[in-house]
């Protein structure tokens, strides 16, 4: 692998090869002629791919013909021939903010973006709002039904419960009743009307 700004070869090796139970050993290696290696993935660079011309996304800078802006400063020229010293803060030309346009943290990357509100069927609400009136419609012909059949009826009218004073209550009695038939007097004694004098006894 060689440096893009100085096209000088760096201690780097990219290495491609297909997905093989035999090729899983090459982590395993740490010596290669003599010299101490390691083997590391890939790192893939998450989120959409960004131009380094002009700092858009979803293209890259081999057929960009947009104007040239810089990854640092924001100014319209190539990121190669930027004068800015690592002391100086950077400047995003995405949010003018103090970052460079490659941070994965700036708020004009599509990552930070928040995510479209689901799409709205319109033959799916309006069968919903015709499904709600119905049923309003339906529920204020029931209350008017209602009120024809019991039109100045209140619940206490429609069910009277007669309330007993407490002075017109009897309480029920303890003793039993007596129906049995009372009787006149032993028997054969004469029985006693008033005016009436008893007969004598006849010898």
């Amino acid at each position: 692998m060689t440096n893009r700004k100085t096209g000088l070869p760096m201690p780097l090796f990219l290495l491609s090869l297909p997905k093989t139970e035999d090729n899983k050993n090459i982590y395993y290696i740490s010596e290669l002629c003599n010299m101490k290696i390691k083997v590391e993935r890939l790192n893939k660079k998450t989120g959409p791919a960004q131009c380094f011309r002009c700092q858009g996304f979803f293209h890259s800078s081999r057929f960009c013909t947009r104007n040239p802006k810089c990854v640092k400063c924001g100014k319209p020229y190539l990121t190669r021939d930027c004068k800015k010293t690592a002391a100086e803060e950077s400047t995003c030309c995405l949010c003018q903010g103090n970052h460079p346009a490659n941070f994965l943290g700036c708020p004009k990357n599509p990552l930070n973006k928040l995510p479209p509100p689901p799409k709205v069927n319109a033959w799916e609400e309006r069968i919903k709002k015709r499904k709600e009136m119905q049923e309003a419609a339906k529920w204020k012909a029931e209350q008017a039904t209602d009120q024809q059949v019991h039109p100045s009826s209140t619940p206490a009218e429609l069910n009277p419960t007669p309330a007993l004073s407490s002075t017109s209550a009897k309480k029920p009695s303890s003793q039993p009743l007596n129906t049995k038939r009372p009787r006149h007097g032993p028997i054969g004694k004469p029985r006693l009307y008033p005016g009436r004098l008893p007969r004598p006894a006849s010898a």
